[in-house]
């Protein structure tokens, strides 16, 4: 099974773009949530972004996890979200 990331981007003032969403992978790479900070994902085209708990005090179960991203975010230019 290839995870699945879907992530909300929101640009707060000043530019700076944040984002929060969830993971979809296996129970086995879902449960490395509960024992690290963050976990780095690469997307399928090379960038890298790191991924924690939305909630570290709540632990996931399943194959779905709630987390934050950070990183290798797209930004704005041009008016476009998008990675330089």
């Amino acid at each position: 099974m290839a995870s699945r990331l879907e992530l909300e981007l929101y640009q707060q003032n000043g530019g700076m773009i944040t984002a929060s969403g969830e993971i979809e992978a296996q129970s086995s790479t879902i449960a490395q949530f509960k024992s690290r900070q963050a976990i780095e994902f690469v997307t399928s085209d090379g960038h890298r972004i790191n991924l924690a708990l939305s909630d570290p005090k709540r632990s996931p179960t399943g194959t779905i996890a709630q987390i934050t991203a950070t990183g290798d975010l797209p930004s704005m230019k041009g008016g476009a979200l998008g990675w330089r």
